[in-house]
């Protein structure tokens, strides 16, 4: 899930704003696995030596996958923000996600999956004081979201190549409603409501070569392809008026309304993700990733109802680094000498531009993965409780904005079990 908090100026007063942010349907904001949140997000090269977690990130890192695994995914945000005279605290709750695959063939491997995408709720006031005798209130209050249906084949080709394809369906609603008093007795409004649904299709590759001893090489490539989206868009504009004459103690009140809706064309930005990996399995593994995302494209669907932002939306990068060390996967004596110990950096020029400013995201993760360990089990576990912390800031003080420092925990279980095996015997 994403979203991104970040505080923006109206007639001179600081307003927090949850943006909805639609740079954030594409490539590089899609929530996977704790395994992979946890090593920085990494996971354009990345595939689990035990075959116990499902790459959605690159749909072509799922060969190793042998049993059928269902996974689901907590999280747990806790946010705080600071600026020149603004503080801030805020928490939320909410599943993640909800994962299933399982092996079709030797060579062929399916995943579904559905996850909220996108969060926005905010309600936020301001207060403007023209002299002594008024102070304007200014008020945003938004709600809604996005989530996705997703389903990926992989299709392992020999021993160095896999092949995959992704494709989300998106679907959902968002609503802002922006709220102020110019005079006294006078209230503008104007409401705004995007419909939306459409189809995402991601492409991925992974190449594998072996080194020395059992140490490997993997470099892996993603594609997101700019595919169009169904936009419904309506807009509602309004105020009021009212004039008392103390007199005769009359009031007349008069409205205004305007209502319009259209379809607005909007496609998806293109994306296109590059890692690699070196490692020995079973063991320790490191890896480099890089995204890339055309998100200026989506300035042709930002907010209109309320002028007073000046948001912009330009490219996005992400460069991560991340990594797991397993000190001794097969150890019968030590419970913790088999645990995935895993960590991560990131940093990121995310694709929102608010003020000529440019708001970056960057952070530390780490976390660990317990296998769990069920009758009939294989050698290698399938089965993990995963745990993944986050620290990191986003945002800056500069152009009027606010910063935001959180803390981000996932807590994720797998289960996995040979499912639609054949029998040999009865």
């Amino acid at each position: 899930m994403m979203s991104l908090s970040i505080l923006t100026t109206i007639h001179g007063q600081r307003l927090s704003v949850s943006s909805y942010s639609y740079f954030g349907l594409g490539e590089q904001k899609f929530d996977g696995d704790v395994a992979t949140h946890v090593m920085g997000g990494i996971a354009t090269a990345y595939e689990d030596p035990f075959g116990a977690n499902l790459n959605f990130s690159n749909p072509a890192a799922n060969s190793k996958v042998r049993t059928t695994l269902f996974s689901t995914n907590i999280t747990i945000d806790q946010m705080s923000f600071s600026g020149n005279k603004i503080s801030k605290y805020q928490s939320t709750f909410y599943f993640s996600n909800i994962f299933l695959g399982f092996p079709l063939s030797k060579n062929f491997t399916l995943g579904l999956g559905y996850q909220p995408y996108t969060g926005y709720f905010n309600r936020m006031y301001a207060n403007e004081s023209f002299n002594q005798a008024y102070s304007q209130q200014n008020t945003i209050k938004g709600s809604g979201g996005l989530n996705s249906l997703h389903t990926f084949l992989s299709y392992k080709i020999d021993e160095s190549w896999s092949v995959g394809l992704r494709g989300n369906f998106l679907f959902g609603h968002l609503r802002n409603q922006y709220q102020s008093f110019p005079w006294p007795d006078t209230s503008q409004i104007s409401y705004q409501e995007d419909r939306i649904k459409g189809i995402h299709l991601t492409a991925g590759v992974l190449y594998t070569l072996s080194s020395e001893g059992d140490k490997r090489w993997s470099i892996g490539a993603t594609y997101g392809i700019g595919n169009k989206v169904n936009v419904r868009r309506t807009q509602r504009g309004g105020g009021t008026s009212t004039l008392r004459v103390e007199i005769g103690k009359d009031t007349w009140i008069t409205k205004t309304t305007a209502d319009t809706t259209e379809n607005i064309p909007l496609r998806l930005p293109m994306s296109a993700g590059l890692g690699v990996s070196y490692g020995e399995d079973y063991k320790w593994m490191l890896s480099a990733q890089y995204n890339w995302q055309k998100s200026s494209e989506l300035n042709t669907i930002q907010r209109k109802s309320v002028k007073s932002f000046n948001e912009t939306y330009r490219n996005s990068k992400r460069f991560a680094l991340g990594g797991y060390w397993i000190p001794q996967y097969n150890s019968y004596k030590n419970y913790f000498a088999k645990a995935i110990y895993r960590a991560g950096l990131y940093h990121e020029n995310t694709a929102l531009y608010i003020n000529n400013q440019g708001i970056s995201d960057y952070g530390l993760t780490f976390g660990l993965g317990l296998p769990i360990r069920f009758k009939r089990e294989l050698r290698e576990s399938h089965s993990y409780l995963n745990i993944g912390l986050a620290l990191g800031q986003r945002g800056t003080t500069q152009s009027n904005l606010t910063k935001e420092n959180y803390l981000n925990l996932k807590i994720g279980f797998t289960f996995g079990a040979e499912w639609f095996q054949k029998r040999i015997y009865n």
